[in-house]
């Protein structure tokens, strides 16, 4: 101390700590655990060709556990810093790696987020898909999943309950701005509409380009417990294959039970033209003990009418969240 006192009086000042204790302060570590029971079937009808009969059942506990760091920081000129590091296991080989990497500056009524971030084309319409982490990582996730684009999203409020973003990306194997993304959200009134479309070009041998874009449209209401949401899709593929999608879900919460009922149809134009449909019902109900725990359980059915294939999925598991 004595020591100190004398550096102080000399007229040096000490080197000033206060903005990394902050820093390291304002570090926060969220997650979520998540454990569940999953039967999984898919069946195909017996032909001339070949029948199969796949049946899949045990624990599961990495499709809902991930974990991550977030932190904030005021800078000069009303603006705010941010951070976000997520890992999981949302992956082809169940591997643990960072999925979310993104960092972003903040003003009063625009924001700019940059690194691997959440998909704003995804982010949408995400809410009108009631079903939570009920079907996380599965092929009946639908709507509430949100993928992630390396690339640069500018988002905006110009007025109370009206969101606009664009978003840039590299369609994973080219230059930013290869991947183009434009949403807008607004809600009033217990009403949400929201619209998002998607260009996106990739290079192919010879310097060819090949192109695909997809645009959407949601809806929904909220009424005393009760939420319904629509979504309709029209998406164009690489291979110029076609893909409309129509998807209804509704929602009832009653003290600390949520009921979840959905339905969406999917339906096909291959690159010969030639069409097909498949049907996807949903049924899920959420208990929540507190309000970071939650038990649910959901059943979910795929009926497709190529090849006679069907897929169904019991579900039932723990999450709870940090």
């Amino acid at each position: 101390m004595a020591s100190f006192g004398a550096f102080a009086a000399s007229g040096v000042v000490a080197p000033a700590h206060d903005a990394v204790a902050q820093s390291i302060e304002n570090v926060e570590i969220f997650g979520k655990l998540g454990v569940s029971y999953d039967d999984f079937d898919a069946s195909q009808a017996a032909s001339a060709d070949a029948g199969y009969n796949l049946d899949d059942k045990g624990i599961d506990y990495k499709r809902n556990t991930e974990i991550g760091l977030k932190t904030t920081a005021d800078l000069s000129h009303d603006l705010q810093a941010s951070a976000v590091v997520v890992g999981n296991f949302n992956n082809a080989d169940e591997d643990f790696r960072l999925d979310k990497v993104e960092v972003g500056v903040k003003h009063e009524l625009t924001a700019i987020h940059f690194g691997k971030i959440d998909d704003r084309y995804d982010q949408a319409t995400s809410q009108f898909d009631q079903f939570s982490e009920v079907f996380n990582g599965t092929d009946f996730e639908r709507y509430n999943a949100t993928g992630k684009v390396d690339g640069i999203a500018v988002s905006s409020s110009p007025f109370a309950g009206l969101g606009v973003a664009v978003q840039l990306g590299d369609a994973e194997s080219g230059d930013l701005g290869d991947d183009v993304a434009l949403t807008a959200t607004y809600h009033f009134s217990g009403i949400d509409l929201a619209g998002a479309y998607r260009s996106v070009d990739k290079s192919v041998e010879a310097g060819a380009v090949q192109d695909a874009e997809a645009y959407k449209l949601g809806a929904g209401y909220a009424f005393e417990g009760f939420y319904a949401g629509l979504v309709y899709e029209s998406a164009e593929n690489f291979d110029k294959s076609e893909l409309e999608t129509l998807g209804l879900s509704a929602s009832y919460k009653f003290d600390a039970l949520t009921v979840k009922a959905g339905y969406l149809t999917d339906e096909y134009k291959g690159v010969d033209r030639r069409k097909f449909d498949t049907d996807t019902l949903r049924f899920a109900a959420q208990y929540d003990l507190q309000e970071n725990v939650e038990l649910n359980a959901g059943y979910a059915k795929i009926d497709r009418d190529v090849a006679a294939l069907d897929e169904d999925l019991f579900t039932a598991g723990m999450i709870v969240r940090f």
